[in-house]
């Protein structure tokens, strides 16, 4: 059992930034700047794949939680246990509080609005409607809590065997021809132009919805993530997402392109693109000043860092729906 005393008096927020500026510290760089060659993180019990910040948490590998393993011994009559040497990561997750509430608490929160069964209201992070199955007023919140998880191989029973994987080894590969043909697929759904130039680096024109291109400056490896990263950008566009990229302060826009270095690094990482290579750090002397820009970005932004993450990861859901990709 793992000690939590220290930790309880902390948010999720403040342990989920705090570990991700103790990641840079130990590793030299960014957490979405790690190799890519295993595929994403996945929950080994559920078998669904981590999302959002909880990507950037996980090293490659299946994990499960505490409860996870007692609930598979007692459902399987297995005998799983830790191993010495067991690491514990952090994950984030919601958690759905919600409550009855009178029409008297209502009216007071909206003194101005017609309660009945039609009203909705928000009021804070709370969220306050009529619940037609319970015949009641409620008001419901998500709360952003955290919990911990090992890696599989850190289990195993009586007879030596390790808790066995949820992959089945079907999953689909893509060659980089394969990846050219979603990209233009992608544009080809959401309208978005390509327009060729001969010189300066490749970039996302909000007012005129296309991507500017040079296709001389780029590596093939330089050139996905590029072009990932302008396509994140391109998501944002009002007729989208709407991230409002047309009148953004010099902090959101940090945090705009943090979303799109994010969501080019899932992108990537998705197609088994391994090579991934940032387009942001171009605006950098070197690699070292880019690595501290965005620490210290991060920790400025504290809990808006998972909001960061939340975003790539909404980016990253809508390019791969209109490429067409089960994910």
């Amino acid at each position: 059992m793992y000690k939590r005393n220290n930790e309880e008096k902390k948010s999720a927020n403040d342990i989920i930034v705090e570990k991700i500026l103790e990641n840079i510290e130990e590793t030299k760089t960014l957490p979405w700047l790690k190799a890519f060659k295993e595929g994403f993180p996945r929950n080994n019990i559920s078998g669904k794949r981590y999302r959002g910040v909880n990507w950037l948490l996980l090293p490659s590998g299946e994990y499960f939680t505490e409860l996870q393993l007692r609930e598979y011994n007692k459902k399987h009559g297995t005998d799983f246990r830790y191993q010495k040497g067991i690491k514990w990561f952090y994950v984030v997750f919601f958690k759905e509080d919600s409550r009855e509430v009178s029409k008297e608490d209502i009216e007071k929160e909206f003194p101005d609005s017609v309660i009945d069964e039609k009203f909705s209201g928000r009021s804070g992070s709370w969220v306050y409607y009529w619940s037609e199955d319970r015949k009641e007023f409620r008001k419901v919140r998500r709360i952003l809590r955290y919990s911990k998880v090992a890696e599989r191989n850190f289990a195993k029973d009586s007879d030596g065997n390790i808790l066995s994987s949820c992959i089945d080894g079907t999953e689909v590969s893509f060659t980089r021809q394969d990846v050219k043909s979603l990209i233009q697929k992608y544009l080809e759904n959401t309208g978005i132009s390509i327009k060729h130039y001969s010189e300066g680096c490749m970039a996302y024109d909000y007012v005129g919805d296309f991507i500017k291109q040079n296709d001389c400056m780029f590596s093939e490896g330089e050139w996905f993530s590029a072009m990932f990263h302008e396509m994140a950008h391109s998501t944002g566009h009002m007729s989208r997402l709407n991230r409002n990229l047309a009148s953004m302060s010099k902090d959101e826009y940090a945090k705009e392109e943090c979303i799109a270095e994010i969501c080019s690094a899932m992108l990537c990482n998705r197609f088994g693109l391994s090579d991934f290579m940032t387009s942001n750090v171009k605006c950098f002397d070197n690699s070292v000043a880019y690595i501290q820009y965005y620490r210290n970005r991060i920790t400025d932004w504290k809990k808006d860092f998972i909001w960061v993450c939340s975003q790539a990861q909404m980016a990253y859901d809508f390019i791969i729906k209109n490429m067409g990709v089960e994910d």
